[in-house]
């Protein structure tokens, strides 16, 4: 029982993660970018976050994928044999999908941090 709520709550933070980067609820240094004066510099900073965001997820993304296919080719399960057992490649496939679309999410913030600093530059 104790694995199935071990990979229960991985799954679900995994799944949390693009609404909480589109709602911009995650933890991040406001008081260094309150300080920056320059709204351009501010806007970059939040260019380089996002794109540091899309790599990261990437790599996790990269890295589960492999773990994914052997364990849903190889039908392996959680749990005390003859008890209960849960395969484990459905919660390795909501991780999946959870680290995609913060891709997603994170590349769309990069966007916009981009055109604001575009548009920034052309005030200025």
């Amino acid at each position: 029982m104790i694995e199935f709520i071990s990979l229960s709550i991985v799954s679900i933070v995994f799944l949390q993660i693009p609404n909480t980067i589109m709602e911009r609820r995650h933890i991040s240094n406001d008081i260094l970018i309150n300080l920056l004066k320059n709204s351009i510099v501010r806007n970059y900073l939040s260019l380089l976050y996002s794109l540091l965001g899309v790599v990261l997820m990437a790599l996790i993304f990269i890295n589960v994928l492999p773990n994914f296919l052997a364990e849903y080719r190889g039908n392996f399960y959680r749990g005390t044999a003859g008890l209960i057992e849960i395969p484990t490649w459905p919660f390795m496939l909501l991780v999946l999908v959870g680290s995609f679309f913060a891709i997603l999410q994170y590349f769309v913030e990069a966007l916009q941090a981009f055109k604001s600093a575009d548009d920034m530059e052309k005030v200025a």
